[in-house]
């Protein structure tokens, strides 16, 4: 079992890079919401009220997290559910772009 660190770590990665959602999209058996997939991975890594949670982060990293689930929660209603269009939308790449940011800023440490 990974630790909640390593779990977040590759969640924001999969978010981040869009090759890692088309290698996600092209497994999947039927056609999924690449966004909806993301989202619920992210809710079960993303479990600041569990015990242990917040300690495998400081304060500013547990910060950037909430940010980041913020507007991740406030964007993921309003994508296109065709892949193709999503990779190209904005607010997907502001997303997607937030979660590199997060995770830049954790190797930066």
């Amino acid at each position: 079992m990974h630790s909640a660190r390593t779990n977040v770590i590759e969640v924001l990665q999969l978010i981040a890079l869009k090759s890692e959602q088309i290698d996600l999209y092209e497994q999947a058996q039927d056609q999924i919401s690449v966004p909806e997939v993301l989202l619920g991975r992210w809710e079960r890594v993303y479990r600041p009220e569990k015990f242990g949670f917040e300690a495998a982060f400081d304060e500013l990293e547990s910060k950037q997290l909430n940010c980041f689930t913020d507007f991740f929660l406030a964007r993921v209603n309003g994508l296109p559910p065709e892949f193709g269009e999503l990779l190209k939308d904005p607010y997907w790449s502001a997303v997607c772009d937030f979660a590199g940011q997060v995770l830049d800023d954790f190797s930066a440490k």
